[in-house]
Parts: structure tokens; C-alpha cells; sequence
């Protein structure tokens, strides 16, 4: 009965609320127009219903396009909107996307129905991952999404939005005002959002000023002064090296040179103000950072070209125009493709809100023919079409840009047929010195890439990384394949098969750590020489980069210091150690300012680098099993402890903690620390594990840890409750398992940090993958600390001993066999690993760390014996009482034990 009216009175004022909602969100419908209609009521216009019929149907799909703003900047007032700055890998800009755009009732009217985003946001960006890695984590971004309808006038360019955002409300008004028609001097896209509460409003903001690019119909309006400049300005590549150009017919369609950075050389007499079209650039910038410029969304109209270049000091941009790292702004440009001449020329103009500066011109070819000295694919100068004058700001000297993306040559050359011209190579033979002691060895015999990768450490300390990124064997670029082209020389010699001497050029990554920072500009360094297959011999002569403002060099070649010799020697391919050694030295005297000292240096060949992966993902496969294992195992005991719990008290809790404390520091205090591989600046492979094996590793040394901790609970809550009612014998104390534990672990520890600050830490290994250990004795202590978890059945044999019980047996043979099992195939494991595997640092292991734990030949079998031995003590203990291993002398210190009579 009860039921029913309630039932009743719930239908009833369940239809009166439904019907409260439906009339409140009409209500606020019409609310919300009327406010619309308010706000942006300046655009309506006339109302003429019958201007539809004179539209294209797709007139307003059209629109849609058109008005989209991928990106833009704002600036703010004193009362902020967005209480945030981009950071590293952000954007901080603006974007409007129209989602639907119909004709309205007013003439020339559109209703839009649109979203705008605004504040900062994650980039989108590429990251090179080398050999395996995975993409960084990039911080979370705090913006703003409005969205709401709007209206635009195709009369006028105007655009009002009426916008709602969350608990701020329908509280903001969009306005903006977009071009008719798109040049090279009209290409912005201005306006404001502004606020529609009172300023003692919590949700109150000072006015947001905003500029984009627009991206409608643009129309071309510097023809003629393009033509007249251009053929006033000279090549990009010199004609007098008689390079191969490229001449397609459009050069939208040239591969790889837009949206990639291209590395600014300014020029060497400038001093700051008159370096950059964007206004003053420190001097100490100019030297101590790089600058790129990056072109953009270039279209082609047969030959007329439009566009834009970036100044930036990022080697990836997402979103340029709201990119805060870009400085100060664009150039905006269009000019002319000459196929004949392969030379792209285009006017600059500056944008700076509302006003322009046009008096820049753009130049680019395009290279095909590489060499020692001219590497780049692109080519480019800026150049400012004002007269030099001390009044005029604007003013700049001609700088260069060029792109060096080395792995963009085996593409082109596969699609633009680039070629390489030697140069060095009868220098190179002239300083190559052969092996003493040649022997009857196979040496790489190049037949694939990757026989000549090089990468390793240098310095005093290891601590530079450097890489040889083979570029051409003979004739022929890197590809992905193997080598099938014969060898050519700028000789003239004949063609040759692999085996015979080969010319080969190379991209070099070497930092130099005597030489002064500003004869090095450049990391990259080209070499070319000779590679020996018959001796392992490679030797080439490299050419870098140097500070041309330095008055006093000389013997330079293409602006580059050519006097630079590296000689390798690769290791055989039957040597179970791919590692091979090199010195870099200067051919020039002591006395010249790009003189340095001889360095000497070694690494891993890449077949080696992919074996170090191949091990690592090995590691990761066993320290899974290992930790599997040792789940089972607790599991196993905690099962054999329910089915006695008579034997509960009888374990060593100091046993059961060092167990937990196994498992607890690598997960609580140091995890973070095997999986963050990024904050390793000497690493030679970018190594990240899946997320699957991070989690996998997470979930079972938390598992291990857990059940280690409920064993442990259960041994010490027996124990009480044993003691409390009286059948637990007094002697069955913990803390006389600590009076001889304790003593011996901290006598060891102590002798460890003696022995290290006697010795510094000397490894067994010597390699140039060992670093200096700096850590002093606190890494002793984390070695030493891995010691005592491998002899964690030492407390039980202790406390076996000095309690004396011999009919009880506390552990599971499983438990204490398959834990000495655990903690000692690591060793084992390191003691194969030093017969397969390369020593490598140790951030670079995933299972037998070298630096939790004592780790050599000795160690690798003394642990694993002495790990059995204590098993094999407990297994005697419990089944013949636990002073059992004593001599009978010693055992009448201990005190007869105690057996229970027996009634008659």
C-alpha cells in the first residue's frame, strides 16, 4: 500500500521536475540568444531572408576552411585569463575551429557555431628514439575551451563569438577581424576577448589581445619587385665549384627541406645589432647557441611561391606562429622558382601585428653534389634590401642558412640522384699508418651498413658521447639495405668490389674537451679517408666548423678547418669483444690557434650496440622469471606455515626483514631510478623498457613484497602469542640473533669502506665503458648491502644454533632452497655474461646490477657456493637438530637441551 503511493506521488512530481527542467533550459536557450543577439548585434546587418538564394550551396562549407586559426598568440592585461607560461615542449598560442557555418537571415551573414582553445598546451613532437627508447613525458598544459555561437560578415571580415566556458558562464565575447584578401601584407588576423562581467567579478579578465595568419585565397601583389631584386642578388652556391643543382619544376614538391631546421651561420663582422632582421642578438648568444631558420607552409603556383621562414633555437616546431621559443615573430614571403637557374627567390616581409617591414629578400638552391667541405642539402642566405646606414635599425648583414639532416641523403639520393666527390682520400692513404703485427684476422668487410657504424665515449672520465654515422661507400649514399656499388674516386681510379680498399665518407659527432668552445662551433664533423677490409684500418680526414670571426686562422677550406685525422682500428668479426680504438689529432703546428692535442678514444661497433639491446631485453625476460620464482616460493612457504603453525616462532624475523627490505628498496626508494633512463647524459644507447614489462616488473616485486611482509607478520604475531601463553621456550629470543648478526654485518661494512678509501674503486674490467666511480663509499655500502641479502639465510643458521630446536622445522626446503636458488643465479648469470657481453655502464643492466652487489669472477663463485652452503646447513639443522654442524665440545656451551618427559 505504502508502496504504491509512492509510486504515485514519485510519478506525479517526477513529471512536474521533467517539466521544471524542459522549461529552464528553454528559458535559458532564449536567454542565451537574446544575449547573443546583444553582444554581437554591431555585424547583423539587414535582414533579407531571400539573399540565400543567390549563394553557391557550398558557400558555407566553404567558410569553414577558411576561418580556422591552427595557430595564434595572445597577449594578456594585468588581470590574467591564463595563469601560465609555456614551458619546454608546450605551445602557448590560439586556435579556432568552426564546426558548422550557415547563411543567416541578415545579408552577407553567417552563423557559426565554433570552439576556440586558448592558453598552453602539450607540442606535438618528433623524438629520435636511437637504438630503442621511448618518447619522454611532456608536461600537461592549462588553457581554455570556449565555445558557443558566433557570426561573420563576408562584407566586412568581421567575426563576433558569444563564448561558454564551464563555470564561468556565456561570459566572453570573441571579436576578430580576418582579411578580405590575403598578401603578402595582409595576411593577419587581429582582435580581442574580452570580458562580459563586472571587474569585481571573480571570472574578470583584462582584455586578450590576439593575432593569427589567415588562411584564405591569397593573391600575389610583388611580382615585379621580386623579379628586380632577384637579379641583382648572387648564387647561393658558388659557381667556381661547379656543384650539381636541383632544378625541378616546382620546388614545393623538393624533398625534405620544408618544416626542418636550417642551421643559421651569422655573419662573422657583425657584432650583435646588425646580425638579425628580428632585432639585436647578444653577442654571447651568437656564439654560445644555435639558430635555425625553419620554412613553412609553403604553397606553389606553377612558379610563384608563398610562404613563411621561422627564426628559431628549436629543432622542431608544431605550431610556429604560438611557439613562445620563436623570436619575435615571422617572415612572411613569396617570390619565384627559377628551374632554369635552380634558385628559389622571395621577399621577406616582417609581421608585427599591424605593421610590415618588406625590405628583406630570400635566397635558396639546393645542392646535389656532396662533399668533404659542403655538406648541406639546402642552402639559403637572408639579405636586407636597405642601405647600410647608423640611424637604420631595421638594417642587417647578409647571414646563411643551411640544412645538415644526414639521414634526408639516402633518401634524396634515391630520388633526386645525388652524388659524392672525394677529395681527401690520397691524403688520408699518405697518414694511414698500417698494424705492426698484421695478422690473418676477418675484418668487417663492409658488405653491410652497419659493419662501419662507430659510436663510444670520450674524455678523461668518459663522459662524451661521439658517434661515426657512415654516409657513402665508393659511389653509393646509405641506405637501409646492403652494399651492392662498386668504388670510384675523385682519381679517376677503376671500379672495385667490396674487399679491396674502400672510400668512405662520414658524419662525425666528436666533442673535442681541450679545444676552446669557439674554434668548435659545429659537433658535426665530415670526414672521408680510406677503410682497409684486409686490416681493420680506417683513417680519415675530417673537416669542422670554426669561428670565422677569429681573424687570426688560416689554411682554411670552405670556411672549415680541414686538418683534423682520425685513425680507428676495428676489432674482428670472430672477436667476442666488438669493440674498437681510435685517436683523433691535428695536422696543423703547436703554435696555431686550432691546434689541439691528440685524443684517444674507443667504443662499440653497432653490431655490438644491438646485442647490448638484445641483452637487455634478456635481463628484462629473467629478472620477470626471478621475481615469479620468488613469489612462488613465499607463497609455498606461507602454505607450509598454515599447515604447521607450530613452527612459526622458530623463523628468524631478522631473516624475514632482510627479505622484505630486498624487495622493498628497490621499489619504494630506487625504482624510479632503473626506468628513468633520460637522466643518464652518458648513455650510449637511449634505452626504455616497454610499459608492459615496467608493469609487469612493478606488479611482482610488489607481490614478493607483500607476501614477504604477511610471512613476516604471521612468524612475529605467533611468536607473541607463543610467549603470552607460555609454551614458547625463553630462549627463543630474537634479540640474541642480533647479538651476533649485528656485530659481524657492521665489522663488514666498516672493512668495506676501509678498503675502498686504501684502493678507490678498481674494477676488474678495464674498458672504456668503466667510469671513474664517484660515489665513494656509499657505493661500497650498496654492494656491500647486496651481499648481505645473498647470505640472508645466515640469521636463521644463527638463531637454528643458539635456540637449539630439533624437532621443529620452520622453513619449507622449497622456500629456503629456491631463495638460495634466486639470490644466486645472478651471479652466475654475470659470470656468463663476462664471456658474451661487452661491460657496460650500469644504469645500462636490467637484471645483476654490477652496482647493487659484489660482482666478479671471485665473487660470482664464492656468493652462489656460499648461498648453497647455507642452505645445505639449514636442511642439516632441521632434520638433525640445529647444533647439529658444531663440534661436540662447542655444544655443551649452549646448555643441555630440554625434552618433555614422558608418563608412565
Amino acid at each position: 500500500m505504502w508502496f504504491s503511493c509512492s509510486k504515485t506521488l514519485f510519478s506525479r512530481y517526477g513529471l512536474l521536475f521533467l517539466l521544471l527542467v524542459v522549461l529552464e533550459n528553454v528559458a535559458g536557450a532564449q536567454q542565451d540568444e537574446r544575449q547573443f543577439l546583444e553582444v554581437c548585434k554591431k555585424l547583423l546587418g539587414v535582414e533579407d531572408p531571400t539573399w540565400k538564394e543567390e549563394l553557391d550551396p557550398q558557400a558555407g562549407s566553404n567558410l569553414v576552411p577558411l576561418l580556422r586559426i591552427v595557430r595564434g598568440r595572445y597577449t594578456q592585461g594585468e588581470k590574467v585569463l591564463i595563469n601560465a607560461t609555456a614551458q619546454a615542449q608546450q605551445v602557448q598560442g590560439v586556435s579556432l575551429t568552426v564546426a558548422k557555418a550557415v547563411p543567416s537571415i541578415f545579408r552577407n551573414n553567417f552563423e557559426l557555431s565554433l570552439s576556440v582553445r586558448i592558453g598552453v598546451w602539450q607540442r606535438r613532437r618528433m623524438v629520435y628514439r636511437g637504438v630503442r627508447g621511448k618518447m619522454p613525458p611532456a608536461p600537461s598544459g592549462v588553457d581554455l575551451l570556449l565555445e558557443g555561437d558566433g557570426v561573420y560578415s563576408a562584407t566586412t571580415g568581421d567575426l563576433c563569438m558569444l563564448g561558454c566556458a564551464g563555470k564561468g558562464g556565456c561570459k566572453y565575447k570573441l571579436s576578430l577581424k580576418y582579411p578580405l584578401l590575403t598578401t603578402i601584407q595582409h595576411m593577419g588576423v587581429t582582435g580581442e576577448l574580452v570580458s562580459l562581467v563586472e571587474r569585481t567579478d571573480p571570472f574578470y579578465f583584462d582584455p586578450v589581445s590576439i593575432t593569427a595568419l589567415a588562411g584564405g585565397p591569397y593573391e600575389y601583389t610583388r611580382n615585379d619587385t621580386v623579379n628586380e631584386v632577384c637579379s641583382h642578388l648572387g648564387a647561393d652556391v658558388p659557381e667556381e665549384l661547379n656543384l650539381k643543382l636541383w632544378k625541378g619544376e616546382q620546388v614545393c614538391r623538393q624533398p625534405g627541406w620544408t618544416r626542418q631546421p636550417l642551421r643559421v651561420t651569422w655573419n662573422p663582422e657583425c657584432v650583435g645589432n646588425d646580425c638579425s632582421p628580428f632585432g639585436s642578438i647578444n653577442s654571447t648568444d651568437l656564439k654560445s647557441k644555435e639558430f635555425y631558420m625553419v620554412p613553412g607552409r609553403m604553397r606553389c603556383d606553377g612558379n610563384l611561391v608563398h610562404g613563411e621562414f621561422t627564426l628559431t633555437q628549436n629543432t622542431w616546431i608544431d605550431d610556429p606562429f604560438g611557439d613562445p621559443s620563436i623570436l619575435n615573430g615571422h617572415l612572411l614571403t613569396e617570390g619565384v622558382w627559377d628551374p632554369v637557374k635552380g634558385k628559389l627567390c622571395m621577399l621577406g616581409c616582417q609581421y608585427h601585428g599591424s605593421s610590415e617591414d618588406c625590405a628583406i629578400a630570400i635566397t635558396v638552391q639546393f645542392p646535389l653534389t656532396l662533399t668533404v667541405t659542403q655538406r648541406a642539402t639546402v642552402i639559403g642566405h637572408v639579405t636586407s634590401l636597405r642601405k647600410s646606414t647608423k640611424t637604420d635599425d631595421s638594417y642587417f648583414k647578409t647571414f646563411s642558412f643551411q640544412q645538415f639532416r644526414p639521414w634526408l641523403y639516402g633518401l634524396r639520393s634515391t630520388t633526386v640522384m645525388s652524388e659524392y666527390v672525394y677529395s681527401k682520400i690520397k691524403q688520408a692513404k699518405g697518414l694511414c699508418v698500417p698494424p705492426r703485427n698484421p695478422n690473418a684476422r676477418k675484418y668487417p668487410s663492409a658488405g653491410d651498413w652497419h659493419d662501419l657504424e662507430l659510436q663510444g665515449l670520450s674524455g678523461p672520465q668518459g663522459l662524451n658521447s661521439f658517434s661515426f654515422s657512415l654516409l657513402t661507400v665508393g659511389s653509393q649514399f646509405r641506405t637501409l639495405g646492403p652494399v651492392h656499388a662498386g668504388n670510384t674516386t675523385d682519381e679517376g681510379d677503376a671500379m672495385v668490389k667490396i674487399g679491396d680498399m674502400l672510400d668512405v665518407s662520414y658524419t662525425v659527432s666528436y666533442p673535442f674537451g681541450e679545444l676552446d668552445s669557439r674554434f668548435h662551433l659545429d659537433p658535426q664533423i665530415s670526414a672521408e679517408g680510406i677503410y682497409n677490409p684486409a686490416t681493420g684500418m680506417l683513417c680519415l680526414i675530417g673537416c669542422r666548423s670554426v669561428d670565422l670571426s677569429i681573424n687570426s686562422l688560416t689554411s682554411l677550406e670552405g670556411h672549415k678547418d680541414c686538418q683534423v685525422f682520425f685513425s680507428i682500428q676495428l676489432p674482428p668479426v670472430d672477436a667476442w669483444r666488438s669493440q674498437f680504438s681510435g685517436t683523433v689529432k691535428s695536422l696543423r703546428n703547436p703554435d696555431d690557434p686550432l691546434y689541439f692535442k691528440q685524443e684517444s678514444f674507443s667504443g662499440m661497433m653497432f653490431s655490438q650496440t644491438v646485442r647490448t639491446v638484445w641483452r637487455q631485453d634478456l635481463e628484462i625476460l629473467i629478472s620477470v622469471v626471478m621475481l615469479s620464482l620468488a613469489v612462488i616460493f613465499i607463497f609455498w612457504q606461507l602454505l607450509y606455515s598454515r599447515r604447521y603453525p607450530e613452527t612459526l616462532p622458530y623463523i628468524s624475523t631478522s631473516m624475514l626483514g632482510l627479505l622484505s627490505l630486498a624487495h622493498m628498496i628497490p621499489l619504494v626508494l630506487n625504482f624510479e631510478a632503473l626506468f628513468d633512463k633520460t637522466k643518464t647524459s652518458n648513455a650510449l644507447i637511449q634505452s626504455g623498457w616497454p610499459e608492459i614489462n615496467e608493469v609487469v616488473v612493478r606488479l611482482t616485486t610488489m607481490s614478493a613484497m607483500l607476501l614477504q611482509l604477511r610471512l613476516l607478520q604471521k612468524a612475529w604475531q605467533s611468536r607473541l602469542v607463543a610467549r603470552e601463553s607460555g609454551t614458547l621456550s625463553p630462549l627463543i629470543q630474537e634479540q640474541h640473533v642480533l647479538y651476533v648478526v649485528l656485530p659481524l654485518y657492521l665489522l663488514g661494512g666498516i672493512i668495506a669502506v676501509v678498503v675502498h678509501a686504501i684502493t678507490g674503486f678498481k674494477p676488474v674490467e678495464k674498458g672504456f665503458l668503466w667510469r671513474v666511480n664517484q660515489r665513494g663509499w656509499w657505493w661500497d655500502l650498496k654492494a656491500y648491502g647486496g651481499l648481505l641479502l645473498d647470505f640472508h639465510l645466515f640469521p636463521q643458521v644463527v638463531a637454528n644454533v643458539l635456540w637449539g630446536a630439533k624437532e621443529q622445522a620452520p622453513l619449507a626446503k622449497a622456500f629456503y632452497f629456491g631463495m638460495a636458488v634466486v639470490r644466486s643465479l645472478p651471479h652466475i648469470y654475470d659470470l656468463c655474461r663476462t664471456f658474451r657481453f661487452v661491460p657496460t655502464y650500469s644504469d645500462m643492466y636490467m637484471y645483476a646490477n654490477p652496482e647493487w652487489d659484489f660482482y666478479s669472477a671471485a665473487w660470482d663463485i664464492v656468493i652462489p657456493c656460499g648461498t648453497l652452503l647455507l642452505a645445505s646447513l639449514i636442511y642439516m639443522q632441521q632434520r638433525w637438530g640445529g647444533r647439529c654442524i658444531l663440534p661436540a665440545r662447542w655444544r655443551s656451551f649452549f646448555g643441555y637441551e630440554k625434552v618433555p618427559s614422558v608418563g608412565p
